[in-house]
């Protein structure tokens, strides 16, 4: 029987249910010699993207795969699911995402010998296509349907054949840049996990309660600490909406957490937006325009103030409105949103909020008169960093995390941050086999964050809309708040430390954490 990779990943909460049926189905079928790691992230065009799964095996390579379930046509050259166009081409698709893939491998020195990567698209849902395939870019071989399923191992020995086995150090550094949130270890010829985040039962159950109250309360609100699930809970709420058949919006304040919401629900009609983004996108039509430059306070007020002055004139209408980070919305935000309900619907709005976490508005005092559950507990980090954070004014460690490495703080000044970072950069590469593309370095400030990304560093580090799978993401904390790493360098370089902006800066971390601070 195959591994799988998380192994206690939930399957039942792993959408869509194309590709649930497609991992079971392997895990049945395939031989214990078999690795499958469902969701590994990589970055296509500066955005967030994901290969549906990937096997991997010591003799027999590395197969990518596409999944897509449902009916599948191929007419004039465009594919259709469900009698839906689709806007890519599952094979082109793939193949994108196995060049990105093989672009952090490489960025991380990973040798590559004998694993040989090949993509397939699979269409479990599908009895039987033509023998010459759906294409000049869809061989036959390449292109899977339930009855390739059945035997699985004799199609993957029609692609390729079995070979010598890849050198276990060589292979397992492979694992571990496929799914660097789960430990793996040798232990005489199999593999070991312990996972980053393990939910124990208690904690489980209690997200799963605050999901289910969100079916059963028009209004409500959940309150939290960094990394307790609120953004997990976010994406359960929208799903649980959009399955009763609800229209459904999911706002954010900034950018980089929408498109990491939108990117886990991308197969969902599921809305997900800026609050800024939303009012533009409505509104346009309406001939709304941003000006150029405008100040702080033109961002707090006009957009709502106009939202809600030509609601009247908006066609798009919402059952259910999901805010996260809603301790960042002013009265006069959810004021404008609810305006955007549909009048015979729910009017169902469900918030998230982390009062400590509000640095880009006053104080926030939360609704009154709703209900509401508090979130106590640290599902995010390890218990190492969890104890940390919990310092200053984070929730408390899941006692089923692992205990992770220390903690590490280095002094800097100006003139060695330079140095210091890139020491921390090669020394958490080089002993944990980290990609790009799971580093963060956060900043107070942005002349520090414009000193780095200045600088020449042995990996590159790139701005949010720049960040590929060769570099690391360099951003201020107010830029990239919400957003998670496995290893995060937080940089607070005043003589005054911000206790708010280092709780919201070192909660982003989830086994690697290292400050730099100021020298004395």
């Amino acid at each position: 029987m195959a591994t799988l990779i998380p192994e206690d990943l939930d399957l039942e909460n792993l959408h869509p249910e194309s590709e649930r049926g497609v991992i079971r189905q392997l895990l049945r079928t395939l031989g214990d010699d078999w690795q499958i790691i469902p969701k590994v992230g990589v970055l296509i065009d500066n955005k967030n993207a994901e290969i549906d799964l990937v096997l991997a095996s010591r003799h027999r390579g590395v197969f990518v795969l596409e999944v897509k379930g449902g009916t599948i046509a191929v007419r004039d050259g465009q594919w259709h699911q469900n009698d839906h166009r689709l806007k890519t081409d599952p094979f082109l698709q793939i193949a994108n995402a196995k060049h990105q893939l093989a672009r952090r491998l490489k960025a991380m020195r990973l040798d590559l010998e004998g694993l040989f990567i090949n993509e397939v698209v699979v269409l479990p849902d599908v009895g039987d296509i033509p023998r010459d395939g759906l294409g000049p870019n869809a061989p036959r071989s390449h292109c899977w349907t339930s009855q390739e399923l059945q035997v699985p191992e004799a199609a993957l020995a029609y692609i390729r054949r079995e070979n010598s086995p890849v050198p276990i150090d060589q292979y397992l550094r492979f694992l571990r840049a496929l799914c660097p949130k789960v430990e793996l270890t040798d232990v005489e010829g199999r593999f070991g996990q312990g996972a980053v985040q393990r939910l124990d039962e208690e904690t489980k159950e209690r997200l799963d309660v605050a999901a289910r109250l969100g079916d059963t309360n028009r209004t409500f609100l959940v309150t939290g600490s960094v990394g307790t699930g609120k953004t997990y809970l976010a994406e359960r709420w929208a799903r649980r909406c959009a399955t009763r058949g609800e229209r459904t919006l999911v706002v954010c304040y900034n950018r980089p957490i929408s498109e990491d919401i939108a990117q886990r629900l991308d197969d969902t009609d599921i809305t997900v937006q800026t609050f800024h983004r939303l009012v533009e996108t409505l509104l346009n039509p309406l001939g709304f325009v941003i000006p150029a430059s405008p100040p702080s306070a033109w961002w707090r007020e006009v957009p709502a103030q106009e939202l809600l002055r030509r609601v009247a004139d908006v066609t798009e209408r919402f059952d259910a409105i999901i805010v996260d980070e809603a301790q960042d919305f002013s009265a006069l935000w959810i004021q404008a949103l609810e305006a955007l309900h549909r009048a015979a619907g729910p009017r169902r709005l469900l918030m998230l909020a982390d009062p400590d976490q509000t640095i880009y508005a006053e104080q926030w005092s939360p609704p009154q008169d709703i209900p509401r559950l508090n979130l106590e507990t640290n599902l995010r980090s390890s218990r190492a960093i969890a104890r940390r954070v919990q310092a200053i004014g984070g929730a408390a460690p899941n006692r089923s995390a692992p205990e992770g490495a220390p903690v590490r703080e280095r002094e800097a000044s100006p003139d060695t941050l330079v140095s210091v970072v890139s020491e921390e950069i090669e020394r958490l590469q080089h002993e944990y086999d980290i990609p790009p593309s799971q580093f963060a370095i956060l900043t107070r400030h942005t002349s520090e964050r414009d000193l780095l990304l200045s600088s020449v560093l042995s990996t590159a580090l790139a701005r949010w809309e720049e960040r590929d799978e060769t570099r690391i993401v360099c951003e201020t904390i107010h830029r990239t708040k919400g957003l998670e790493r496995l290893a995060i360098i937080y940089i607070d370089l005043d003589a005054q430390r911000s206790r708010q902006l280092e709780y919201v800066g070192t909660g982003r971390a989830m086994l690697h954490l290292v400050a730099i601070v100021a020298q004395k």
